[in-house]
């Protein structure tokens, strides 16, 4: 039996800079590579120490210790260089201020969108934070049957060589790696279900089958939702409830949610209200967040007698809804059921970008991709070889055409004056 050919992929913790630290829409020019190749190249590593009752975070090179050029361009790059000072041991006090690098980009008309690409030091504490909480974010982010977009495991770094990997390869445009797909370079740190982008919903057999068993969609989505979550939430969301956490005299959350409320404080300057928008690891935070209320929501929901695809179907891709519904009070109950506990955790549904449908559902993503496809279909509508041909005979009127008036041409200019 032929052995099977296995290549794997080039695998760090640093990889996380590449996939989960910048927003997708950088310019095609700006990139980490050269910050993964240094933090991969000499290995820094981070602990705490307390001095005179300051605790300070403290960074070490691990790795080509004997290259103290290093050191120095490391101060520099995360923030740790005084001038006139001796460079030694990298330090940031625990509640140290850094500030993320804003930018906008054109949204909708009229309309711009604030991204955010945060300082190296930050970069390196995402890394760091992956590296020692990644089976915690899986198993938070599997928590709730509404979410169509969650990490559900570590993407794996290798794959066999064989006429299965031809037909589980994963397209190149995908922006994030998905389950059950096969990708001969790293994308993600984790491999997503169900969808790498909204439109594949809009094609797929759960939309298709709501649409044949509901009368009703109604789609919205929330108002500013990154830049309303206040951070403090995760704990309660990781916690079992924003009571839990409150009633507890020194209880701050579980420990996974007090370290990523942390970073996401650390990567803003230490604010609160708002998270970073761009970033995955932003969508992460979120998700954690939207997952719990979506178990309340459908716990709620289950005490009065309504089941997920039994009475309705509600599909979740970030923070954009989908209430699929045959009956109002179904759609009302829900609806009450999910504004109280958003407004729990300080969110809420924006009025504006609420829109209803009935069978069939056509919406405008719809009415987008059937003109398209009535544009490429009246473009691709003739065969490619009639279409040759037809230009064939057209160019071969042309130059018989040309022929003809070259003659006419001759026996002008041949004829005297005097006849003319």
């Amino acid at each position: 039996m032929r052995k099977r050919k296995k290549i794997k992929l080039s695998y760090s913790k640093e990889r996380v800079l590449f996939s989960d630290v910048l927003p997708y829409e950088c310019p095609i020019i700006f990139s980490n590579r050269y910050l993964y190749r240094f933090l991969a190249k000499y290995l820094w590593v981070g602990e705490k120490q307390k001095v005179d009752n300051i605790t300070w975070n403290i960074l070490k090179q691990s790795k080509r210790l004997d290259e103290k050029d290093a050191n120095a361009f490391a101060a520099l790059l995360f923030g740790c260089y005084e001038k006139g000072n001796e460079i030694g041991t990298l330090q940031h006090r625990l509640n140290a201020l850094f500030y993320p690098y804003h930018f906008n980009i054109a949204h909708k008309p009229n309309k711009n969108r604030t991204l955010s690409i945060i300082h190296p030091y930050s970069q390196w504490q995402v890394v760091e934070f992956y590296n020692q909480y990644k089976y915690s974010i899986l198993y938070l982010c599997n928590q709730s049957k509404y979410s169509l977009r969650k990490p559900h495991k570590i993407a794996q770094y290798f794959y066999y060589r064989d006429r299965l990997h031809r037909k589980l390869l994963g397209h190149e445009s995908d922006k994030v790696e998905l389950f059950f797909n096969e990708y001969e370079n790293l994308k993600t740190y984790f491999s997503y279900e169900k969808y790498s982008n909204i439109y594949k919903f809009y094609e797929d057999y759960r939309y298709q089958r709501a649409e044949k068993k509901f009368k009703h969609l109604v789609k919205f989505d929330l108002q500013s939702c990154f830049d309303s979550i206040y951070t403090h939430t995760i704990s309660w969301a990781t916690a079992g409830g924003a009571d839990k956490v409150k009633v507890l005299p020194g209880y701050y959350g579980s420990w996974v949610g007090d370290a990523f409320d942390n970073l996401m404080q650390s990567v803003n300057a230490r604010e609160t209200n708002g998270i970073v928008i761009g970033p995955e690891f932003s969508r992460i935070f979120a998700e954690i967040i939207l997952q719990y209320i979506d178990q309340k929501v459908e716990q709620e929901l289950l005490e009065e007698k309504l089941c997920q695809k039994s009475n309705y179907e509600c599909y979740r891709y970030v923070d954009d809804y989908f209430l699929f519904y045959n009956d109002e009070k179904d759609r009302s109950l829900f609806m009450e059921s999910l504004t109280k506990w958003l407004k729990e955790f300080k969110l809420q549904i924006s009025p504006s970008k609420t829109e209803e449908f009935e069978r069939p559902f056509i919406t405008k993503v719809t009415i987008a991709k059937q003109r398209i496809e009535y544009l490429f279909s009246h473009i691709f509508s003739t065969p490619l070889w009639e279409e040759v041909e037809s230009n064939l005979d057209v160019e071969k009127e042309d130059e018989a055409e040309d022929e003809n008036s070259d003659k006419d041409r001759e026996i002008l200019y041949s004829l005297p004056l005097k006849s003319i």
